[in-house]
């Protein structure tokens, strides 16, 4: 719920920003508010560590390296690895999207782009309310499914139907979605792990989704030249239904 409090209430205040300021302004203001997040750990207590515990470098890798190895011999976790590096591909290759939505298809102006990424939070305050009601343990794949289908459908509505309203509509339904999966997903992946591995599993699923993020963020343009939006909207948000439907057994 905080970070789709702060996915909703960080674009509605640079969009705002952005219809009176130039955008290096929501720059400099976030760039603030980074600052004062890591000030703010300067209050964080941590209890010293033996020197023994101390782990080098090579140890991390090596630990990686084994939260890897342990997430491809588990099988349903290796399932949701999978559809979450497809779901942040698209999530990273979105953030592109939307600013050339806005600007370009919608013809909405530059402030839109804030509005619309902010859309996606909406939606996530109510996904994570209703994740808290409908998650529980003998429905945590249906829900993980649930979750990756709002993300991909509601994408090819806006690629058949590009407006304003679908396009708004259609990213609430995102947030719902991502919020539903999140939580899903990540809990499944700590129940299939088990306690011992569980750490070094969830370690690995997140640099998995990272590198989707990153993926996605540097394929987007190039879809964009050879596709354009709506080739690209419906390319992505049917290709990660089509994925997501593939493993439903």
């Amino acid at each position: 719920m905080l970070e789709n409090s702060g996915a909703l209430a960080g674009p509605l205040l640079v969009g705002g920003l952005l219809v009176f300021a130039a955008p290096p302004l929501p720059m400099v203001l976030a760039a603030g508010f980074v600052c004062l997040a890591a000030l703010s750990l300067r209050r964080l207590v941590v209890p010293d560590r033996p020197r023994s515990a101390a782990k080098s470098v090579v140890q991390v890798a090596r630990d990686a390296g084994h939260g890897l190895a342990e997430l491809a011999r588990v099988a349903p976790p290796g399932g949701v690895a999978i559809l979450g590096f497809a779901q942040t591909f698209v999530r990273g290759a979105l953030v592109v999207l939307i600013a050339v939505l806005a600007v370009k298809t919608l013809v909405l102006g530059q402030s839109a782009v804030g509005w619309l990424t902010a859309a996606i939070g909406a939606g996530g305050l109510v996904g994570g309310a209703a994740a808290a009601a409908l998650v529980h343990i003998t429905r945590l794949g249906r829900t993980f499914v649930a979750g990756l289908l709002l993300w991909g459908l509601p994408l090819v509505w806006v690629a058949f139907t590009p407006s304003a309203a679908v396009a708004y509509l259609a990213l609430v339904i995102v947030g719902v979605g991502n919020a539903l999966e999140d939580v899903a997903g990540f809990t499944l992946i700590a129940r299939c792990a088990g306690p011992h591995s569980a750490g070094r599993v969830l370690g690995a699923t997140e640099f998995v989704f990272q590198a989707g993020l990153g993926i996605g963020a540097v394929a987007a343009p190039l879809l964009l030249h050879t596709l354009g939006v709506r080739g690209t909207l419906g390319l992505l948000g049917g290709g990660l239904t089509v994925l997501t439907l593939a493993h439903v057994r």
